[in-house]
C-alpha cells in the first residue's frame, strides 16, 4: 500500500462511548482477520493520500483530516464508486482492525465489489481542540459527538456540499447513488445512516458496526422513524455483539434507550417490517471492532453484490483478475504512435463539460469536438451516447485522447468534418425513464440553440450510441416531440429531432427483454420495476418497437448473432417490422458470431467505415433526411 503523506499534527484525544481493540474482551478475542484482510503478492495495491484537511461552514470554525484511496484500476476516465468511513483513522489504519485498504486491493482485484475510491474522514474540531486518533476517537475533546449523533441533515451537508465536491476536483466519482456507500463504527455508525437516511438520493448503500442507536442525542427513536416513514431505498448491514452496552446504568438502574444491542435489533426488525435491503449479525462481542473488521470483507461482498458486471458467455474479459490497464495491455512498440493517439490532435478543437442545461444536476453535461479550422458553411453534427445498462457510463468514453480508443470517439469524427458531441444524461439511479430520454432531447435542442457559436447546421444532426446509448438513440429517431410528456428542459422553441440514427445492441423492445432475461436489472432500475399493471404502458412507451412507421430518419441497426444481453431476435424482428411500415432507408447488419458491444465495432474491421460511410451520406449527401 501506498502512503502519501502530508504534515499533520497528531494529538491524542479522550476515548468516549468506544471500547477499542486494546481493551478488547476475552468474547472479542474470537474473532480474527482473514486472508481478505490481508496484503498478497501480485494484487495490485491501491494509494491513500492525505491527509488532506476539510475545512466546514456546516460545523463552523472546525477542520478535520482525512484520508482517499485510490484503487490501482481507477483510470481517470470511468466514474468510480464511492465509500466514505467516518473515524477514518480506525478503518485506514494499516495494523488496526479493519485495514479498509487492504480488504478493497484483494476485492476489487477479484472483481468482487466495484473500483471504489475510498474516502477516510476524521470528526471536526476546533483551532483549541485536537485531532481524533487510534487510541482517542474524540468523544467530548472533538467535535464528534454533536456531528455524529444528531438527527439532522447537517452532517450530511458536510459530506455532500463540502467534501463531495473536493473529491470532484482530483476524481470522476459516480453520481448514482446505487454506487455510493457510507460506512462507520459506534456513533460513526449512526452518522454513516443518517446521511443515507437524509439524502438517499447521494447514499444508498451502509455498513454500521456496532451502532449507537440509542439515546445520546436521540437516536433511539430511529426504529419508530423508519416504521413511520415511508421506506428509502437504502441497502444496509448492521453488525453488533451481544456483550455491547446493555444500558446498565448505575445507580439509574437499566434504561431500553440505552442498550445498544437491544437498539440494533429494534433497527433490524423496523427496516424488515418496512422491507428494507437490510442485512445483520449478532456475535459475541462487547462494543468492540474486533468482529466488525473480522467480517468487513464479507459485509462489502454483500453490499456490492449487484453491481454492473455483464455475464457475456462469449465473452470472458469480465472473468478474469482485475489489474490496471496498463499491466493487462502489453506495451505496444510504437512510442510515436501511441503519443498521437493519446493527445488531441492539432487539427480538432475540444471543449470538455459544457452545460446543456442549468441546475443542480451533474450529468447535464456534454463534451464538443469540432475541426479547429472554421468552414464557410456550417457542418453536420454528430451526437453520440454511452452505454451501461443505464446504470452507470460517462461521455469521456468517447471523448478521452487515449491509445486503442473505442469507436465512435468525437475526436475521429472532427476529423471526418462533423461537429461532434459525447453527452452524459441522468442514469437510473438518479432519475427514472424518461429523464434520460428527456435530457438527450435537451442535449440536441441546445446544440441547435448554440448551432451558429459551434458551426452546426441545425437541420443536419445525427445519432449514434451502444447498448443503452443505442436504445437511447433509436428513441431520439423514432419518438416524436409529444410521444413521451414531461420534457421540462429549456430550448423548447428548438427541435429535439435527429436526421439519421446508428443503434450498436440497443434495446427494442423491453418487454420482451425483461422477460427474456437481456438486460433485466437495468431494463427494471430504469423503469422502476417489472412491467405490472401501469407500469406495463410505461415499457411499451420506452421501447422503440413502438414507433414503427415508414416515416422515420435513416437507421443503421448493428447486432451480434451471439449478443445474449440484446437478443437478435428482436432486431429480426424489428428490421422486418420496419420494412412492412415503408421505411425505405434501413440498413441492418446482422453480425454473425459477434456479441454485445463494443466487440462488434472493434471484431469487425469494415463496421467503422460502415458507420462513418453512413454518416457521410445522411448528414452530408444529396440524399440527407428531410429538415427537422
Amino acid at each position: 500500500m501506498k502512503l502519501i503523506v502530508g504534515k499533520v499534527c497528531i494529538i491524542l484525544i479522550v476515548v468516549g462511548h468506544f471500547a477499542t481493540s486494546a481493551l478488547a474482551a476475552p468474547t472479542d478475542d474470537v474473532y480474527r482477520l482473514g486472508p481478505d484482510s490481508e496484503p498478497h503478492e501480485g494484487v495490485p495495491q491501491g494509494k491513500v493520500v492525505g491527509p488532506l484537511t476539510l475545512a466546514s461552514n456546516v460545523f463552523s470554525e472546525t477542520t478535520r483530516h482525512y484520508w482517499v484511496y485510490v484503487p490501482a484500476q481507477y483510470d481517470g476516465m470511468k466514474p468510480a464508486s464511492l465509500m466514505i468511513f467516518q473515524d477514518g483513522h480506525a478503518f485506514l489504519n494499516p495494523k488496526g482492525d479493519y485495514r479498509i485498504p487492504v480488504v478493497f486491493d484483494n476485492l476489487i482485484y477479484r472483481r468482487e465489489m466495484p473500483v471504489t475510491i475510498g474516502v477516510f474522514i476524521n470528526p471536526g474540531h476546533r483551532a483549541d481542540q485536537k485531532e481524533a486518533t487510534g487510541k482517542d476517537w474524540g468523544d467530548g475533546t472533538t467535535n464528534r459527538a454533536v456531528e455524529y449523533n444528531a438527527l439532522n441533515d447537517k452532517y450530511s451537508k458536510l459530506i455532500i456540499d463540502e467534501l463531495l465536491p473536493e473529491l470532484a476536483k482530483e476524481y470522476k466519482i459516480s453520481a448514482d447513488p446505487n454506487d455510493r456507500a457510507i460506512a462507520g463504527a459506534s456513533s460513526g455508525a449512526i452518522c454513516a445512516f443518517t446521511v443515507a437516511w437524509e439524502r438517499p438520493d447521494q447514499f444508498r448503500k451502509v455498513i454500521s458496526t456496532i451502532g449507537s442507536f440509542t439515546n445520546i442525542m436521540g437516536g433511539h427513536v430511529y426504529p419508530d422513524l423508519v416504521r413511520q416513514n415511508e421506506p428509502r431505498p437504502i441497502r444496509i448491514f448492521l453488525q453488533d455483539g451481544l456483550s455491547d452496552n446493555r444500558g446498565r446504568r448505575g445507580r439509574r438502574g437499566y434504561d431500553p434507550n440505552w442498550d445498544w444491542h437491544a437498539q440494533n435489533r429494534k433497527m433490524v426488525e423496523a427496516l424488515t417490517e418496512k422491507k428494507y435491503d437490510v442485512n445483520f449479525t449478532w456475535g459475541i462481542g462487547t462494543h468492540s471492532n474486533r468482529q466488525g473488521g473480522a467480517i468487513m470483507p464479507d459485509m462489502l461482498r454483500w453490499l456490492w453484490r449487484d453491481y454492473p458486471r455483464p455475464d457475456d458467455p462469449q465473452d470472458d474479459s469480465n472473468r478474469k483478475l482485475l489489474v490496471p490497464v496498463a499491466d493487462a495491455t502489453p506495451p505496444v512498440n510504437k512510442p510515436e504512435q501511441k503519443a498521437d493517439d493519446e493527445r488531441v490532435p492539432d487539427d480538432v478543437s475540444i471543449q470538455y463539460n459544457v452545460r446543456y442545461r442549468e441546475g443542480t444536476v451533474n450529468h447535464w453535461t456534454l463534451d464538443l469536438a469540432m475541426p479547429k479550422e472554421r468552414s464557410e458553411k456550417p457542418r453536420p453534427a454528430i451526437v453520440i451516447i454511452h452505454g451501461g445498462g443505464w446504470l452507470e457510463g460517462d461521455k469521456s468514453s468517447f471523448s478521452t485522447p487515449r491509445a486503442n480508443r473505442p469507436p465512435g470517439n468525437i475526436i475521429d469524427f472532427a476529423r471526418l468534418g462533423f461537429v461532434a458531441a459525447t453527452i452524459n444524461y441522468r442514469l437510473s439511479g438518479e432519475a427514472l425513464w424518461p429523464a434520460a430520454y428527456h435530457d438527450c432531447r435537451c442535449a440536441v435542442r441546445f446544440l441547435r440553440a448554440r448551432s451558429k457559436d459551434y458551426g452546426i447546421d441545425p437541420e443536419r444532426i445525427g445519432v449514434w450510441g451502444n447498448s443503452a446509448g443505442g436504445h437511447l438513440a433509436l428513441m431520439l429517431g423514432m419518438a416524436g416531440a409529444d410521444a413521451i410528456p414531461g420534457d421540462d428542459g429549456p430550448y423548447q422553441n428548438e427541435s429535439g429531432a435527429v436526421q439519421a440514427v446508428v443503434s450498436d445492441s440497443g434495446p427494442i423492445d423491453l418487454v420482451h427483454q425483461f422477460h427474456h432475461n437481456q438486460v433485466r436489472t437495468g431494463i427494471e432500475r430504469l423503469l422502476g420495476g417489472p412491467p405490472e399493471g401501469a407500469r406495463l404502458a410505461e415499457y411499451q412507451h420506452a421501447s422503440p418497437a413502438n414507433y414503427v412507421s415508414g416515416k422515420l430518419p435513416p437507421l443503421m441497426l448493428i447486432y451480434g448473432e451471439a449478443d445474449a444481453q440484446v437478443g437478435v431476435e428482436t432486431s429480426d424482428q424489428f428490421a422486418e417490422a420496419l420494412q412492412k411500415a415503408g421505411h425505405k432507408d434501413v440498413t441492418y447488419l446482422r453480425l454473425g458470431k459477434v456479441d454485445h458491444c463494443p466487440h462488434s465495432l472493434i471484431r469487425v474491421p469494415w463496421l467503422v467505415p460502415a458507420v462513418n460511410e453512413f454518416f457521410s451520406r445522411t448528414l452530408k449527401g444529396e440524399n440527407a433526411a428531410p429538415k427537422p
